[in-house]
C-alpha cells in the first residue's frame, strides 16, 4: 500500500540545511529591509538588477529554488497589472522618449512612452525584488526563532507573543480546514467549484466545525498560558535564545556594501528613484 504525501504549497517555511537556514532571523529581516528600501529608492534598471542579482543570488544558496519559483508564480497576476497600468496610464507623468502607442480602448485613452515602459520595467523589478526575498524569508525561517530574535530586539513580549500566535495558527487552521474538508468528503459530501453559487449551505459543513476548532484552540491555549505563568515574570528567560555568529556578521557587511553602492550609483549617475 503506496502512502501518498501532500507537498506543500504556497509560502511555507521549508527545513533544509543550507547557508540561508542557518542565518539568524535578524539578519534576514535586516536584508529584507534593506533591500526593500534600494528597490524602492533606486530607479535605475541596472541599480535594481542588482537587486535581483542579490535575491536570485540568496535563492540559489537557500537550496529552495524549485519551491521559491513555484511560490513567485502568486505575484504573476500582480506584476501584470501593475505593467498595463504603469505602461499605459503614465504617460502625463512620463512623457519623455516619443510615444510608442495612443488609442483608446471603449472609454480609456491608452498611450504608452519609452518613459512609461521603463517605469513599468523599474516597478516590475522593484515588485520581483521585495516580494522575492519576502518569500525566501518565510521559507527559509521558523515562526519561533524570527519570534525570539523579534523579542531579543526589545520589541515588548506581549506583541511578540501575538505575532507568534498568529504565525501557528495560519498554520494549524489550514491544516484544521484541509482534514475537515477531506473528513466531508468521506461522508459524501462534494466540494466542486459552484459550491458557493450552487448550494451555499454546503459551506456551513465547513465553517461550523471550523469555529468549534478555533474556540476549542483557543480555550486550550488560555489554559496552558495559565498554567505556565504567562505575565507572572517581568523579565521571563528564552530557551535556545539565538545567536549571531560569523557568518550573520559576514552577511550583513555583504548586504551593506552591496545595498550602499547600489543607492550611491543610482543617485549619482541617474539621480533620485521614480
Amino acid at each position: 500500500m503506496r502512502m501518498h504525501t501532500k507537498k506543500k504549497r504556497g509560502v511555507v517555511y521549508i527545513p533544509k540545511e543550507s547557508i540561508v537556514h542557518g542565518l539568524d532571523p535578524r539578519t534576514k529581516l535586516f536584508a529584507l529591509v534593506a533591500v526593500s528600501f534600494g528597490s524602492l529608492v533606486a530607479s535605475d534598471l541596472y541599480a535594481l538588477g542588482v537587486m535581483i542579482a542579490l535575491v536570485l543570488g540568496s535563492v540559489a544558496v537557500s537550496g529552495v529554488l524549485r519551491e521559491w519559483v513555484h511560490a513567485m508564480r502568486i505575484l504573476v497576476p500582480v506584476l501584470l497589472i501593475t505593467i498595463v497600468i504603469d505602461a499605459f496610464f503614465t504617460a502625463a507623468r512620463y512623457p519623455s522618449g516619443g510615444t510608442l502607442y495612443s488609442g483608446d480602448v471603449w472609454f480609456l485613452h491608452l498611450e504608452a512612452t519609452w518613459g512609461t515602459i521603463l517605469f513599468a520595467a523599474s516597478m516590475t523589478l522593484r515588485i520581483i525584488a521585495i516580494g522575492g526575498l519576502s518569500f525566501l524569508f518565510v521559507m527559509t525561517t521558523p515562526y519561533n526563532s524570527f519570534v525570539k530574535s523579534v523579542t531579543l530586539l526589545g520589541v515588548p513580549r506581549d506583541f511578540t507573543f501575538s505575532l507568534g500566535y498568529a504565525l501557528r495558527s495560519v498554520t494549524s487552521l489550514s491544516q484544521d480546514a484541509a482534514n475537515i474538508v477531506d473528513a466531508q468528503s468521506s461522508r459524501g459530501l462534494v466540494f466542486d467549484r459552484d459550491l458557493v453559487l450552487k448550494r451555499p449551505l454546503k459551506l456551513l459543513a465547513v465553517f461550523v466545525p471550523m469555529v468549534v476548532s478555533v474556540m476549542n484552540r483557543a480555550d486550550q491555549v488560555s489554559d496552558a498560558m495559565q498554567c505556565r505563568g504567562y505575565g507572572l515574570s517581568r523579565s521571563p528567560t528564552m530557551y535556545r535564545a539565538p545567536e549571531m555568529g560569523r557568518r550573520d556578521y559576514a552577511a550583513l557587511s555583504i548586504i551593506v556594501a552591496v545595498v550602499v553602492a547600489d543607492l550611491l550609483y543610482a543617485y549619482y549617475f541617474t539621480g533620485p528613484g521614480l
